[in-house]
């Protein structure tokens, strides 16, 4: 069976789209562990990454503490996923 494409128009903001991302990485029942960790239903998770709902600013920073991630990252304001990476810098002279 095909799967159905998401009719709500937030679904591919970079919240719900990285939120997506970081729970499939961390693998099954991720939901329910992240749903625990800051706490509020796995159904709360799920309306998160579906875009249905947004969570407020201090469940999104826990979000942030579960995965290891800087807010900025789930927010789509950074391209780096992982605080523990320090990336080089180049400096043109």
């Amino acid at each position: 069976m095909p799967e159905s494409k998401p009719t709500n128009k937030d679904y591919n903001l970079p919240f719900p789209t990285r939120l997506r991302f970081l729970l499939e990485e961390k693998g099954k029942g991720s939901q329910s562990q992240l749903a625990d960790y800051i706490g509020v239903t796995r159904q709360a998770i799920s309306a998160y990454s579906l875009g249905n709902s947004v969570p407020d600013i201090y469940k999104s920073q826990k979000m942030a503490e579960f995965f290891n991630v800087p807010l900025e990252f789930m927010l789509g304001e950074s391209a780096v996923s992982y605080t523990h990476l320090t990336l080089p810098t180049t400096r043109e002279v």
